[in-house]
């Protein structure tokens, strides 16, 4: 069995796939398998896989009906052997010839631990710009407190990621898009909450317009259901926790909600949750250029939290 299995689920990728295929084949740890789910609506990339890429350990699944996201993920995910999984999207790539080598390296340390992930950079490819992400120690310290401080302690996709293989099977919600990763690392920590942080950027991640996550981003009619939707799977009492509080909070403001029938029109539905009501409610009362205020806005998030707090249990 292999130790780490890279599972690719992909949709006509053309030279994304090549650069990650490229990435993979420079690098100094070979004990990999990769695992290719095709939703293409051609063989464009099988033809690839035989010709360019063949002397490469590959296993590829073309999927007659395109099974979408996030059921390609799983598919793959499914289809791994490997001691490890890492779930590797096709915009993105490996940083260098030893990355998979220091994955490894903190895995065989680790062989108990639930997930491994490490420091990033996001590449921006419509700007050519990029940016590098790390963890700070009280990030970390927190998350290891409570698992629901990753919406404190930024968990990167699942691209810089190794799951622990004793945690299959595992499967990415097919109701979320947005927050498909929240609910995944939600779900896994809330199982074990055991994980190492590599501070060093292994995977460069491609940030570009054409992504599902940009599709959705600030779109209210996607935000808003799969908000509702998360605490409709772990229970209200999660807005207990200070920082999933301000995610709410932040969420919100940022979508400029400034009633509840705005809420409701995009929820296709009615606010069922009083600590949902309340944020909507509190940030009513204020002028929304006050809320796009850094400092005023989280000192009247922290003042309606302890509200919501200590008289909504």
């Amino acid at each position: 069995m292999p130790f780490i299995s890279i599972c690719i689920p992909t949709y006509n990728s053309g030279e994304k796939l090549v650069r990650l295929l490229k990435s993979i084949e420079q690098q100094t740890f070979t004990d990999f398998e990769i695992v290719i789910s095709d939703d293409s609506n051609n063989h464009d990339i099988h033809h690839l896989i035989n010709t360019t890429f063949k002397h490469l350990n590959i296993f590829y699944y073309h999927n007659a009906t395109p099974l979408g996201t996030p059921n390609n993920w799983n598919n793959a995910v499914s289809k791994s052997k490997g001691d490890w999984v890492n779930l590797m999207h096709h915009d993105d790539w490996y940083t260098h010839e030893n990355s998979l080598l220091q994955f490894a390296e903190v895995a065989k340390k680790n062989a108990t631990t639930t997930l491994l992930f490490c420091a990033f950079e996001n590449i921006y490819l419509d700007k050519a710009t990029s940016k590098k992400y790390f963890c700070t120690w009280l990030e970390i310290k927190m998350l290891k407190h409570n698992y629901l401080n990753l919406y404190k302690t930024f968990l990167p996709n699942p691209s810089c990621t190794l799951i622990n293989k004793n945690y299959k099977p595992y499967f990415y919600d097919k109701i979320f898009k947005w927050l498909i990763d929240f609910d995944f690392y939600t779900t896994l920590l809330k199982r074990r909450n055991s994980f190492k942080y590599i501070p060093i950027i292994l995977v460069n991640v491609g940030m570009h317009s054409g992504q599902v996550t940009a599709a959705v981003f600030q779109n209210a009619s996607v935000e808003i259901p799969e908000s509702i939707a998360l605490i409709d799977k772990y229970g209200e009492p999660i807005l207990k926790n200070i920082f999933v509080y301000d995610f709410y909070w932040r969420l919100y403001r940022n979508l400029n909600i400034r009633n509840l029938d705005d809420f409701n029109f995009h929820l296709k539905g009615n606010a069922a949750y009083t600590s949902i009501k309340n944020i909507i409610d509190a940030q009513s009362k204020v002028s929304a250029n006050l809320l796009q205020n850094g400092f005023l806005s989280k000192g009247y998030m922290v003042f309606n939290y302890l509200k919501n707090y200590f008289f909504n249990k």
